[in-house]
């Protein structure tokens, strides 16, 4: 759990994001299930298996989109605290100095 400005802490359950990423999950779950009781074996195997792949690219988007979020929320609080423009910290931060080996001798 993550903590707030005034130290009490934050569940994901307050996320809009993350309640409407449950509620996906909870639905693809229900129609697999569905899929699954109705559908001939062949037929529903190939269903269930497609939306399960569909599922995967889903949360690795949903996981990676966090992570980018989350990036920037601590990037623009260190801005904050030196008067800097968040975007331009993370410019910075992100451009590496690029080191060419010499050759030897």
């Amino acid at each position: 759990m993550d903590e707030s400005e005034n130290g009490d802490t934050v569940s994901p359950l307050h996320s809009k994001k993350f309640i409407a990423f449950l509620i996906t999950e909870l639905g693809s779950k229900a129609l697999c299930v569905l899929i699954l009781l109705t559908q001939p074996a062949a037929s529903a195997m190939t269903l269930v298996m497609a939306i399960t792949i569909v599922q995967g690219f889903v949360e690795a988007g949903y996981i990676l989109g966090q992570a980018s979020l989350d990036k920037f929320v601590h990037i623009a609080s260190i801005a904050r605290g030196n008067g800097e423009d968040p975007a331009k910290l993370l410019e910075k931060k992100e451009k590496k100095p690029e080191t060419v080996a010499k050759p030897a001798g």
